[in-house]
């Protein structure tokens, strides 16, 4: 094939061994597949002619940030892949908001606000992950139990679409509203304005604990619903003889704990630790995500209403499974309010949701396989009982998975993508049973 001379491309001799950088893997290293190109545009206008070239080529393609994925989303096994980190600039930071391009990393965005006592809204707690792809999937951060998913503090986007178009939009914009959480699927976030706040550099927390699950569940969405804790996230985990616990990190921004508490009147947690005073963000900033396991991640969202009995069904399947209890140390929890200006983003129709995350870590490919099968279980059960999946889960195996994730709203969604990329190319499979030929 002949490929635009404009923009830099990387046939498979060449490609990168560092699993980070290899695009014949993601994250979570269960999906594998070669492609037959990556095309690394380096600006907006090179993205543009890169997705216009690959719609007059007729070439199926998915685009690629970071690559944090666990279901092989961004992996093209005989396509192209369109990466996007080199779109990466820094290019306004005004009042109370910053400007970036996609392929800029959440380290990028929160060091330059911290350079003047600010930071984003909402902050993806994996910071070497990219914004554009964070916000394609819609994702969630470290404020979101108040502040909701990622995309609610999104104020302008530049989307280049698959038709090569370059859009500015806004919260007007019906492609602005379908785009985030939309996976890609109706084209590259290649500029974004991002919502940005004061606040002290450090977390005043406390580790609130509770024994049951039902009294968690039936507590948790008062955090969202009165603005109790800015950061309120959580972790399912066991003791030694099996015992099920519940603990959460719940604090503000601050320089430092403020007397009376509001949050420990409304909950009643069975255990309150003491407040503690950290620098949350410099130790993500330390933190480094190894790419030598395999990670087949899973996240429900559930909700509230009968969260507490989807988080049941699941520590009974977990205590039930050997193999998945021991490949799963904890599993994640983030109360969060939702947001109906994004119709396709993962969230039920319920004012506020409860994120579980599966985030099991195997050594060995045979452990995956053993796995797999569970794993796939649980989430057609979760979809049959109105849960949403995260859309950078493992491949579930589902043709019909769009239908049962996105309901009514499939039908726009596909007439948007008909409108833009008629021949659905641009991240073709990503959203099971999105385009009709699969």
């Amino acid at each position: 094939m002949r490929w635009p001379k404009d923009i830099e491309v990387i046939l498979p001799e060449s490609f990168p061994d560092a699993p980070e950088r290899d695009p014949r893997r993601d994250f979570g290293g269960v999906v594998r597949g070669a492609p037959i190109a990556v095309l690394r545009p380096a600006d907006v206008d090179g993205l543009a002619r890169t997705l216009r070239f690959l719609a007059e080529e007729k070439q199926p393609y998915r685009l690629r940030g970071a690559g944090f994925g666990a279901g092989g989303q961004v992996v093209a096994d005989g396509g192209v892949v369109v990466d996007l980190t080199r779109l990466d600039r820094i290019i306004d930071v005004g009042a109370g908001e910053i400007t970036v391009e996609g392929g800029a990393t959440w380290l990028a965005v929160g060091d330059r606000l911290r350079e003047i006592g600010r930071r984003p809204l909402i902050l993806a707690e994996n910071l070497a992950m990219t914004v554009g792809g964070t916000l394609a999937v819609g994702g969630l951060g470290d404020t979101s139990a108040v502040h909701g998913p990622t995309v609610s503090q999104v104020l302008r986007l530049t989307l280049v679409t698959p038709d090569g178009q370059i859009r500015k939009l806004g919260p007007g914009d019906k492609l602005f509203r379908f785009a985030l959480g939309a996976a890609g699927t109706l084209g590259a976030i290649a500029e974004v304005t991002l919502r940005t706040v004061a606040r002290p550099a450090t977390l005043v927390s406390r580790t609130l604990a509770w024994v049951n699950i039902d009294e968690f569940a039936a507590e948790a969405p008062a955090c969202s619903e009165q603005r109790l804790y800015e950061f309120f996230q959580g972790t399912l985990s066991w003791t030694p003889d099996g015992a099920t616990r519940v603990h959460v990190v719940a604090g503000n921004f601050a320089a430092a704990a403020t007397p009376g508490e509001p949050g420990l009147w409304e909950l009643k947690p069975n255990g309150v630790g003491a407040p503690e005073t950290a620098d949350r963000y410099a130790s993500l900033r330390a933190l480094r995500v190894g790419w030598d396991l395999y990670r087949p991640a899973l996240q429900l969202i559930a909700p509230t209403a009968f969260a507490g009995e989807v988080l049941k069904q699941l520590n009974q399947m977990i205590l039930a499974e050997p193999g998945l209890r021991a490949s799963l140390p904890r599993v994640g929890l983030l109360p969060f309010t939702t947001d109906e200006r994004f119709p396709v983003a993962t969230q039920p129709a319920s004012p506020v949701a409860l994120a579980i995350l599966l985030r099991p870590q195997v050594a060995e490919r045979g452990s995956i396989d053993e796995l797999l099968p569970l794993l796939r279980t649980i989430a057609s059960r979760a979809l049959d009982g109105g849960v949403k999946i995260g859309l950078t889960s493992i491949d579930l195996g589902l043709p019909d998975f769009a239908e049962r994730q996105l309901g009514p709203v499939l039908g726009e969604l596909r007439g948007v993508r008909a409108e833009i990329d008629p021949l659905g190319l641009c991240n073709r499979g990503v959203i099971a049973g999105l385009d009709h030929d699969g």
